[in-house]
């Protein structure tokens, strides 16, 4: 693919014609610091089309559009599903400070090609003049663990080896994902102790299921949630632990099976495919959100909605 540089290290021997043409066909990647449009107002949003609407669940679910520099991308929330996680979302995309935080003129600032695009991380630097902003307050995962089949995945494989969906890459991430959290749950303190129970360790060990695992490390369920799979087009709260999420999500372009239990699915991208894997195949922060926002006026948001209703029952 053409570079910014080599580009314009070969301008001035392209011909203009064939430069304007080329302009047309091509849309350049623009690098981090490159001079952003202006974000349209929320009058200037285009209007969701009737491929778009049909692809909803539920037309009355939030729908979200988000504009970029390569296309705009549709993602229908699920509130009935994460009313907690979804009503968090709508409150930072409807708060301006939040927003342009968070979102606006911020880049997918992680992505992995025709796997995943991530956005929602803080851009906005301290400085002497501008004291750090609050963070972002924590939500706590929804996922219905019933279902999803995590109970009949033995951590173990037959060969010894750790389940591939635990995500664990080598003998010292088995010691501190697996072991240590079993030690505590067994009350091993020692390694005396350690030596005396080994045998219970290894049973224990041997004996446990994904979602026995999942549990030890600290994720809660909620049985009366609609169990969600983070599918190809699931939107999912991006973590660092149990009970972790805050600003930031992923758009799935695969199915990611491994990501099943331990991250909360808020949502589905209903619109934008092309756009969405246009950008996770740039690289991190060729691309910018110039907008974000409820896609059609008058949907609920924020305290006091039926989806902050919704999450108080299920609290």
């Amino acid at each position: 693919m053409m570079t910014i540089n080599s580009w314009h290290k070969h301008a001035r021997s392209i011909k203009r014609t064939v430069l304007l043409l080329m302009l047309f066909i091509l849309p350049l990647a623009l690098p981090v610091n490159a001079q952003q449009p202006p974000a349209p107002s929320a009058d200037q949003n285009a209007a969701p089309d009737t491929a778009v609407l049909a692809n909803m669940n539920n037309r009355r679910n939030p729908l979200i559009q988000i504009t970029t520099n390569v296309g705009d991308i549709w993602i229908e929330l699920f509130p009935q599903a994460a009313p907690a996680n979804v009503e968090h979302l709508l409150t930072l995309i409807g708060n301006e400070e939040w927003r342009q935080r968070l979102y606006e003129n911020n880049t997918f600032h992680r992505i992995e090609r025709n796997l995943f695009i991530q956005t929602g991380a803080q851009h906005e630097q301290p400085t002497p003049q501008r004291q750090q902003p609050p963070a972002v307050p924590y939500v706590s995962d929804e996922i219905n663990a019933l279902g999803l089949g995590l109970e009949q995945l033995p951590a173990l494989q037959a060969d010894g080896q750790p389940h591939p969906w635990l995500n664990i890459s080598d003998a010292d991430d088995f010691r501190t994902r697996l072991l240590r959290p079993l030690y505590d749950q067994l009350g091993i303190n020692t390694a005396e102790e350690l030596a005396d129970r080994q045998n219970e360790v290894l049973s224990t060990l041997a004996g446990m299921n994904l979602l026995q695992v999942h549990e030890m490390l600290g994720y809660e369920y909620n049985s009366r949630l609609p169990s969600r799979r983070p599918l190809s087009g699931s939107v999912v709260m991006v973590n660092r632990g149990p009970g972790s999420n805050q600003s930031e999500f992923a758009i799935l372009l695969a199915d990611m099976p491994w990501l099943t239990g331990t991250h909360t699915v808020i949502g589905q991208m209903v619109g934008g495919e092309t756009p969405a894997t246009l950008i996770s195949q740039r690289r991190p922060g060729n691309i910018f959100i110039s907008s974000i926002g409820l896609a059609t006026p008058g949907q609920p948001v924020g305290v006091g909605s039926e989806i902050s209703q919704a999450a108080r029952g299920l609290q």
